[in-house]
């Protein structure tokens, strides 16, 4: 979708760098930390996986793929979701959602 809207030409403009017009848009960014760190915190399952495992050493094999693929995976959503919206995109991403779509918000 990203891909054929670029071919259109229907993108919008892409910022590169965060908008740093006041104080108050550096505190978006900080906040914004946290939801990625939580994102990736798979730390909930370290245990019951290594206990699975039949060597030890091999949970070092299996915590890099897993952080390699979950990294991967959020990254490309997050920039072809930009290469999209552009500057569309508001700092809260619950704002982006469409308050009249039939999803329950209450």
């Amino acid at each position: 979708m990203t891909v054929y809207a670029m071919w259109q030409g229907k993108t919008q403009k892409l910022r590169l760098f965060p908008d740093f017009a006041n104080q108050a848009s550096l505190f978006d960014l900080f906040t914004t930390i946290p939801v990625f760190v939580t994102g990736l915190g798979f730390h909930v399952n370290v245990h019951p996986m290594r206990s699975e495992l039949g060597k030890p050493y091999d949970m070092n094999s299996a915590a890099r793929i897993s952080l390699i693929i979950g990294i991967a995976i959020y990254f490309a959503i997050g920039f072809f979701g930009y290469l999209l919206f552009g500057d569309s995109i508001m700092p809260d991403i619950l704002v982006n959602f469409d308050r009249n779509s039939d999803t329950p918000t209450d």
